[in-house]
């Protein structure tokens, strides 16, 4: 991320002049790189697509260009995103890189972290994963100016003139995420650390080396990255497992001839089919009303030969039947009693 002053480090329109041959040969071969991959990440790839079109604008067709913001209107500018709601800016300016070598040495990083990344995640994940850092890290970014601002008067331009581009923020907060888990030690310039260690060193020698470049987009970066790893992540698998139940429970309820039943502690609930539940009064006696109207049709079509010992034989079924409609059994001991009291 390459900071400067509101009024004039980057220019208030689009990019000026052409690229130089060493720029051309380091972006043929990062191109060379993507083409050698094995696995091509579409995710990162789709965002190095959006970097480059932004940058190399005048391929595209002129209805798209005006849809591009100027790096005046786009930069994170603390003052104007939390005064004028100017909340797009913390999406644009990843996208807007101040010249070529910035362009190159950012896309070749996002290159190297999505590639492990998004095949780790997967897709769809690492896409979320993006989006969570983007905003996290520019958000950080102006907190921290407007809270510098307001107590150290010192550093006012923080918040007043800051004007910062590039997606470097987001791969600060990527390499945390990468290697925060990493054993064993890297070297830099001589330097020995612990590999989960690694982007503090990088912050200070990309101040120390470039003094264009943001420290406090670098560390916002870092922030963002340590609050993923150290808290929404550990915490993201119970908020998965709360929002699969809440969507099971959803299509549950919207399902046609069921019902749900509190547990006997008050605690759980568990569904059951409407067919399953015990009839109704007005239900059981219907039942026993058709029960007794067979009976009396059988008894009418055996006319007169019936004896009084099978007119009594269907009133007792009729009524072990009814009593049956009535309160179905509960275990397989009363089930045998009741037909042993039917059929002797």
């Amino acid at each position: 991320m390459w900071r400067g002053r509101h009024h004039g480090a980057y220019g208030q329109g689009r990019r000026r002049g052409g690229a130089d041959i060493y720029t051309v040969m380091l972006l043929a071969q990062l191109f060379q790189r993507i083409g050698a991959l094995e696995h091509k990440p579409p995710v990162t790839l789709a965002v190095m697509a959006g970097c480059f079109l932004t940058f190399f604008q005048e391929i595209l067709p002129w209805q798209l260009q005006h849809l591009i913001p100027s790096v005046g209107k786009a930069c994170i500018q603390p003052y104007m995103i939390l005064q004028n709601r100017q909340w797009s800016r913390l999406i644009w300016a990843a996208f807007l890189h101040a010249d070529e070598m910035h362009l190159y040495y950012n896309m070749s990083s996002l290159l190297w972290k999505g590639v492990q990344l998004e095949q780790q995640y997967g897709s769809v994940q690492f896409a979320g994963l993006l989006v969570e850092l983007l905003l996290l890290s520019h958000g950080l970014f102006v907190g921290i100016a407007a809270l510098a601002a307001a107590y150290i008067p010192e550093y006012g331009y923080l918040y007043l003139s800051n004007c910062a581009i590039g997606i470097s923020a987001v791969l600060f907060a990527l390499k945390v995420v990468l290697q925060h888990n990493a054993p064993g030690h890297s070297s830099v310039l001589g330097i020995t650390l612990p590999t989960k260690y690694m982007a503090w060193a990088e912050l200070f020698l990309a101040s120390l080396f470039n003094p264009q470049a943001s420290f406090l987009g670098h560390l916002a970066g870092i922030l963002a990255g340590l609050l993923h790893v150290r808290f929404i992540a550990p915490a993201l698998p119970a908020i998965r497992r709360r929002w699969r139940r809440m969507i099971t429970s959803a299509r549950i309820q919207l399902q046609p001839g069921t019902a749900r039943y509190a547990a006997a502690d008050g605690t759980a609930a568990r569904q059951q089919p409407a067919a399953a539940r015990p009839p109704a009064p007005a239900a059981a006696a219907a039942a026993e009303q058709r029960v007794a109207g067979s009976n009396r049709r059988r008894a009418q079509a055996s006319g007169p030969t019936m004896t009084a010992g099978s007119q009594g034989q269907l009133d007792s079924e009729s009524a072990v039947a009814s009593e049956a409609v009535r309160a179905p059994p509960h275990n397989a001991e009363e089930l045998r009693l009741r037909r042993l009291q039917r059929f002797g």
